[in-house]
This record gives structure tokens, C-alpha cells and sequence, in this order.
């Protein structure tokens, strides 16, 4: 993190997080995680060229009345990649996600890779939802001319975000009160630097 700075930054690194690594006219997002055991949060959505690739068999939550349906997503740096269901998830969904959109991408002429469209995830539920972008360059293995997008393991009932996610967005961890952590979510600047070029980190590093 550059030294010095505005009164800004000083709060900023209070909180956890330099403002500048998040993109212009962005901010962070903040969400309870939606289990104890790990660090997931709630996502109602997952868009691809305008599609929606969790299609909910209800519009209601059975765990929790009177919230909109999601799936937990488990925020890990130990997974490469977005790893989706390619299953009903015993009737919570009404289409296969992964199965939809391999048939978006690689079917259809008009979700041509050239495109180079982001997915869209949708996380929160009611008034406290954010959407945020993942870019193609942040999804797609150019050595590989491949998705970095997975099937989960059978019987698995959520969604792992891996690095894929970690080079789209500025993610922290706060573990004020361990029991209840809070995950921030903010879209990343691709123009931060956490250093300046020239200074004598950069230099050594």
C-alpha cells in the first residue's frame, strides 16, 4: 500500500483496503456470511450474455421465509477456477447451470467467445443485492483456449468462486467477531498498482 496519503486512505486502511484498488465510481459491499464453517456468501444470480444460468424453482428461499432463493458461494483461493452445478441441485433449480452455458458459449454463434463477455454474479438478496462483473480475460485460459469454469461434485449445493473471482474483484475478510465474518466485495481496479513504479519497493520486488 503507498505510504502517506488522505484522510481517506487512513480509514480506508482502517477498514481493511486501499479505495484506490477499487474501481472508479465503485465501492465495497458487505455480507454476512452464510455459514460458520466457511466463507460463502448468498448468490441469487449468475448471468451470461443477458442469461440467467440459476434458474430457481421458487422465487422463495424454503431456508429462510420471505428471502429471495440463493445458493451459497464459497469464496476460496484454493480453486483455480468458477466451479458451477451441472445438476437440479435436487430441485432448487429448474436448468442445469453449467450445462446452459456451456450450450451459450460453445453452441450458439451469437455467445461467440469473440464477444468477450464478463459474468455477471448477483450476490445479496432484496435491497442489500450487488452485481458485480467478471471479465472474459478474468474467466478465460488463453493457453488453454478454454473457460475457467468447472462442474461441482455430485451432491455439492453451492458454487466455489476461486481465483477467477480474486483477479475480478478487491475481496476482504473481516474477522472482527470470528463467529460472524463479514465478506467485502468491491469490482477491482484494473489500473491499481499497490505500489508506485519507481519507488524503491518496487525496485527491490
Amino acid at each position: 500500500m503507498v505510504a502517506g496519503g488522505t484522510e481517506r486512505d487512513a480509514a480506508c486502511r482502517r477498514r481493511g483496503y486501499d479505495h484506490r484498488a477499487v474501481a472508479p465510481g465503485k465501492h465495497m459491499h458487505f455480507f454476512k456470511t452464510t455459514s460458520t464453517a466457511e466463507y460463502s456468501v448468498p448468490i441469487s444470480s449468475i448471468r451470461y450474455g443477458g442469461q440467467e444460468l440459476l434458474n430457481f424453482a421458487t422465487v422463495i428461499n424454503p431456508r429462510v421465509p420471505g428471502r429471495m432463493s440463493w445458493i451459497p458461494g464459497i469464496i476460496d483461493s484454493g480453486t483455480s477456477c468458477v466451479v458451477l452445478p451441472d445438476s437440479l441441485l435436487s430441485g432448487v433449480l429448474r436448468e442445469k447451470p453449467l450445462s446452459k452455458f456451456v450450450a451459450l458459449f460453445f453452441s450458439d454463434p451469437l455467445y461467440d467467445k469473440t464477444r468477450r463477455l464478463p459474468l455477471q454474479l448477483s450476490i445479496g438478496h432484496g435491497k442489500g443485492t450487488a452485481t458485480f462483473d467478471i471479465p472474459f480475460d478474468a474467466w478465460w485460459l488463453e493457453s488453454d483456449d478454454r473457460p475457467c469454469i468447472q462442474a461441482s461434485p455430485p451432491g455439492f449445493m453451492g458454487i466455489l468462486l476461486g481465483d477467477v473471482v480474486f483477479r475480478a474483484l478487491v475481496i476482504q475478510f473481516d474477522l472482527t467477531h470470528p463467529t460472524v465474518p463479514i465478506i467485502g466485495l468491491g469490482q477491482r481496479n484494473r489500473h491499481y498498482r499497490p505500489v508506485r513504479w519507481g519507488s524503491n519497493w518496487a525496485h527491490h520486488k
